[in-house]
């Protein structure tokens, strides 16, 4: 399966649940099971840099250190899970058998 890595770089609020902007899982879902998932990509977990551009030196060596790392670890990278198309019903809902 095909890996695609999405860089989003936002305010820590979308980190937070409740934030003005929603949870960052929340705003990524269309993306990352619509048109990533759904077209037969796998997708991982978002790397995330809040405000890269007010952080200091060593700060930003660290998150570049990191990122090294998942770039290079890509193929070993676990993936996002999804429920498959048929364990929905016919609306395009979850069936309810699989409610958690």
């Amino acid at each position: 399966m095909k890996r695609l890595v999405v860089h989003l770089v936002d305010s820590a609020s979308c980190l937070i649940t409740w934030s003005w902007d929603g949870p960052i899982g929340a705003i990524l879902f269309p993306i990352h099971h619509g048109m990533l998932y759904f077209t037969g990509l796998a997708v991982i977990e978002p790397f995330l840099v809040h405000a890269p551009a007010r952080i200091g030196d060593d700060e930003r060596q660290a998150y570049l250190a990191r990122y090294r790392d998942r770039v290079l670890g890509l193929g070993t990278t676990p993936t996002l899970s999804y429920a498959a198309l048929a364990e929905y019903d016919a609306d395009l809902v979850l069936k309810r058998s699989l409610w958690a």
